[in-house]
């Protein structure tokens, strides 16, 4: 699933930090990731938050969002859904310019 997310990311033009397994994007550049999954109709499954401090990656737990439950419904209403949940995710966290986020994405099968 990280393939996934640095191939949007690029096609958007925005920049990934890898992190062990983790691809991490900045708060300032969410939207356009959400906005890419709803136009290319890709379901977001989760969000993670993360803090960066003294070259660890500490999770926040108060951020963290399953959707993967969406996965079982219809596939158009489902990544809609999960695009809406995730502005809705990132409304909430827009004063946290401190902490990355990590994606988990499918593709349509």
């Amino acid at each position: 699933m990280s393939e996934l997310i640095e191939q949007l990311a690029r096609k958007v033009g925005v920049d990934v930090r890898p992190q062990g397994s983790l691809r991490l994007i900045r708060l300032q550049d969410c939207g356009g990731i959400v906005e890419a999954c709803k136009s290319g109709g890709l379901l977001i499954l989760g969000i993670e938050a993360f803090k960066l401090a003294d070259g660890k990656v500490v999770p926040d737990t108060d951020l963290i969002a399953d959707f993967s439950e969406l996965a079982s419904k219809q596939w158009e209403a489902a990544y809609l859904e999960a695009a809406h949940s995730a502005d809705m995710y990132f409304s909430e966290a827009k004063d946290r310019t401190d902490l990355w986020f990590d994606f988990s994405l499918r593709q349509r099968q």
